[in-house]
């Protein structure tokens, strides 16, 4: 019977259920309903106006006063966080947070003065609910301290080249009563990765703590010498063993990264080698190189300054990404460089580096890269054009500079000390003689040791730490902050080992799978069918930058669930991956995909991520915990068929998703869970024996042409899971549900077109 037949009481089920997933601090108070107006809410140019209004006037005031008087700097002690009201306008609304704000910057170029003397300033801004265009954290910054436009027009032509940026804006802001134009600019945090389709994972900026007086009497670059990197999202590192592991792995690289850096100074104060960024990764090398070749370009080499830098470590890759940040870009226009590449240290830069960027800027459509601005009018075609054109000149002119200069020297061989780790130890005991240096070891039986030395007696001491402590040691680099102790930092072990693995290429290296040693892996060329069989609990495999046209993927595990012996807290394996078979970066065209009996302890049997195309038929049977999970992809799936999961049959998260035909049963949780912006759809969906049916939620909008859903405890559930997103629109044409327990919170909707 469908819902029509119901419909009195199953609206009155509907009404009284209507507030039950709503978490006050999770959601801002608006004065609409989110889900109406979920695509201009997440767009930065819907904001008419930000109002802040810092409950403690007098003391914000004094303090502001205090930062602009000391002679310097602007001194950590003046970035007291502050309680604050934020209200955001929209033309159809306003919603008010509550949040805390701080002083943003280094320079006094962060605070000015307007007409009547009144202060305007740069603020960093942390929402405790809700969001604006999807930032929990943002900066509001006096533009000029960014050069305004070119900022904003910068940050998007990254973006729009694959690159992380932040997204950049002008907003009109008042603060206090005091109102100003700034930019409002995203923070390097999960919001920034999940906008540019990337997981979460490590990320890492190189480390101000004794830079710019912010350490004991030292002035601004005297401790430039010991100034290394730091991780900046220490509760990814504390969330698991396996994620503790892993932010060591990229701890230590990027640590030996800088150690050669400060052992070149003060002959060189730019380059960081990115073959170790790269982890010797081809692509990634060329990313890199892509990526500082467009700064030079751009004039905003100010980003490349090592203690500028920001870093995302892609576990899927193994290697560290740029993050842009603060580059200053002087002129986009023109063909002046003022701050050009020191060419004796770019050893690995090739001549088709360059000519590949000028191929990408080339192939943007530069009428879709206005259209697609955050910030609406701000450039026309023309300005455009010119733009793109100069800055291909200008990389045109590093090219031929570059060429020259391997030509004469072409004989010559620049060599950084190869004993940079000794270097930088005697660096440190000229500076602080009792100074501690913290190692991170972890022993045969997966306990994690933090030896300390004290540097000028060499005298060491080792004691066990837990996996939780190892963010806080990599985001502080110290045990302690206390000023008047001695020094202590935070090293790499001089040998680190690396996850062993194997790698399997077919069909001339048109599919490419990375595994655990203990994996068996086979495909038949005529059948062009493709055989994993893991062998262990912690075994795992990887298909990355694969075509997979008319490949018949068949998955299984040859242990049972009895020798699953060790229980995990993590959402990881040892690798960093969170599927017993993950697919990245590839396209599928009549796909078969077929997993059975997969008993292991990563969260998803399978785990598709940032892929495309159309898989054919796919089954899952027997899984851990997740059966199927698709993050940042474009996919359609004729025959979905899913069995026994213990924990949710199918997520689908940030993209788009087209099903015809889904049989999922025995879900222990949820049978489709599908949120974080997705647009999704479905011709006929059945479900038996679930604990919820649908879940839509964080901003996702949902299509199901017909739906049986037996033997769940709740029908479909709409509502908001995360702050930074907001509420869900999931339609029926007809749903058939034995319980008719139909959940949303007052942000969401569930809309039932034939009644």
């Amino acid at each position: 019977m469908y819902f029509q037949e119901k419909y009195t009481k199953f609206f009155l089920i509907i009404f009284f259920f209507s507030s039950i997933n709503l978490d006050a601090n999770i959601s801002a108070s608006c004065d609409f309903n989110s889900s109406d107006f979920l695509e201009e809410l997440s767009k930065l140019k819907n904001i008419q106006k930000i109002e802040i209004n810092i409950q403690k006037n007098k003391k914000w005031t004094k303090n502001l006063m205090k930062a602009t008087l000391n002679d310097g700097p602007i001194f950590p002690e003046y970035k007291k966080k502050f309680d604050a009201e934020i209200k955001t306008y929209y033309q159809f609304g306003s919603c008010v947070h509550n949040g805390r704000v701080r002083l943003h910057g280094d320079w006094k170029d962060h605070i000015d003065f307007i007409e009547g003397g009144k202060f305007v300033q740069s603020l960093d801004v942390s929402l405790s609910n809700g969001s604006i265009a999807n930032f929990v954290k943002f900066k509001l910054l006096i533009p000029e301290t960014r050069n305004g436009k070119n900022e904003i027009i910068l940050t998007h032509l990254l973006r729009s080249l694959d690159f992380i940026a932040p997204r950049t804006s002008f907003v009109e802001v008042a603060v206090n009563g005091v109102a100003t134009n700034m930019l409002i600019q995203e923070k390097d945090e999960k919001e920034l990765l999940e906008g540019m389709r990337l997981k979460e994972g490590p990320l890492f900026e190189g480390d101000e703590s004794f830079l710019f007086r912010n350490y004991r009497d030292f002035r601004h670059y005297d401790l430039i010498d010991i100034s290394l990197s730091k991780m900046t999202n220490k509760q990814w590192a504390q969330s698991s063993f396996e994620a503790a592991r892993i932010s060591l792995k990229a701890f230590s690289l990027l640590q030996k990264v800088y150690l050669n850096y400060v052992a070149a100074l003060p002959d060189n104060d730019l380059y960081l080698k990115w073959d170790l960024l790269a982890a010797k990764n081809t692509n990634a090398i060329s990313k890199w190189a892509h990526y500082e070749i467009l700064l030079f370009a751009a004039q905003a080499s100010h980003a490349l300054l090592p203690h500028n830098r920001k870093f995302y470590f892609n576990v899927f890759n193994s290697s560290f990404e740029p993050i842009y940040w603060d580059g200053e870009p002087r002129s986009l226009t023109g063909e002046w460089i003022r701050i050009k590449p020191e060419y004796k240290f770019y050893t690995i830069l090739e001549e088709h580096h360059f000519d590949e960027l000028i191929k990408m800027i080339d192939l943007i459509d530069e009428e879709q890269f206005i259209l697609s601005l955050d910030e609406e009018k701000i450039i026309d075609i023309k300005a455009t054009k010119r733009i793109f054109h100069d800055l291909s000149a200008k990389i045109k002119i590093l090219k031929h500079e570059f060429l020259l200069h391997k030509s004469i020297e072409i004989s010559k061989k620049h060599n950084i000390k190869s004993n940079f780790y000794e270097t930088f130890k005697d660096k440190l005991i000229s500076l602080f003689p009792s100074s501690i240096i913290l190692e991170i070891e972890e022993d045969k039986s997966n306990e994690f040791h933090a030896v300390k030395c004290v540097i000028e007696t060499n005298f060491c001491r080792k004691e066990p730490i837990s996996y939780q402590e190892i963010g806080e040691i990599l985001e502080t680099k110290s045990l302690n902050t206390d000023h008047s102790k001695p020094l202590v930092l935070a090293l790499p072990k001089k040998q680190f080992v690396t996850s062993d693995h194997q790698e399997k290429l077919f069909l001339n290296e048109n599919i490419k799978i990375q595994s655990s040693q203990d994996a068996i892996i086979s495909f038949n060329d005529e059948s062009k069918k493709l055989d994993i069989q893991l062998s262990s609990q912690d075994s795992w495999a990887m298909i990355y930058d694969s075509n997979l046209d008319n490949i018949n993927i068949n998955f299984s595990t040859n242990f049972k669930k009895k020798d699953y012996l060790t229980q995990s807290n993590s959402r990881i394996n040892p690798r960093g991956l969170s599927g017993c078979l993950s697919i990245y970066n590839s396209n599928f065209n009549e796909t078969v995909i077929t997993a059975n009996n997969s008993f292991h302890r990563c969260e998803d049997t399978v785990n598709i991520v940032n892929s495309n195309g159309t898989i054919s038929s796919m089954e899952v049977n027997g899984s851990f915990a997740d059966a199927l999970d698709i993050d940042f992809s474009n996919i359609y799936i004729n025959l979905l068929t899913i069995s026994k999961a213990e924990n949710d049959c199918v997520d689908f998260s940030k993209g788009n998703y087209s099903l015809d035909t889904v049989f999922l049963t025995n879900c222990g949780d949820k049978a489709i869970s599908i949120g974080e912006q997705s647009e999704f759809s479905a011709n006929f969906v059945n479900v038996e024996r679930s604990k919820i049916g649908f879940a839509s939620k964080d901003s996702s909008i949902s299509s199901i042409n017909q739906s049986v859903i037996q033997s769940t405890e709740t029908c479909v559930d709409a509502y908001q899971k995360k702050q930074e997103f907001f509420g869900s629109v999931i339609s029926f044409n007809k749903l058939q549900c034995d319980t008719l327990l139909i959940r949303s919170d007052p942000n969401s909707r569930v809309v039932f077109n034939e009644l």
